[in-house]
């Protein structure tokens, strides 16, 4: 089952390699920025888990709750969008966007691989 501690975990392994991989070949700058958008990925990833775990576990989603949960979700994209585009700015956005493919890749890569153990019809 993908958990978000799972999704962290395979995130910071993929991070940890492919920020490597771009020190490597452009130097500290590139080691940096890749780790930069990597952090910020994985950030936004933990703080979607954490305004929906509160949202579905403390408030039924009708009325006022369904209110304050969407508000936190579109102002969490807004300074997470914000957040990157300072990034872009400021920092080589090639590398910059290595470390945050890194981190959406390896939670799709675990979604395959989840999906492929799960038992085919002929099994259950």
């Amino acid at each position: 089952m993908l958990t978000p501690r799972t999704m962290l975990k395979d995130s910071a392994i993929a991070l940890f390699v492919l920020a490597a991989g771009a020190g490597l070949y452009g130097g500290w700058i590139w080691l940096g920025s890749a780790l930069a958008g990597g952090l910020l990925a994985m950030g936004n990833l933990w703080l979607i888990s954490q305004v929906v775990a509160r949202g579905f576990a403390k408030h039924e989603l009708t009325g006022k709750g369904a209110a304050v949960f969407a508000v936190g979700l579109v102002f969490k994209t807004v300074v997470g969008l914000a957040l990157v585009l300072l990034l872009l700015n400021y920092l080589p956005a090639i590398p910059v966007m290595v470390g945050v493919l890194s981190v959406v890749s390896a939670i799709g890569v675990r979604n395959v691989v989840d999906l492929a153990s799960l038992p085919t019809e002929q099994e259950i």
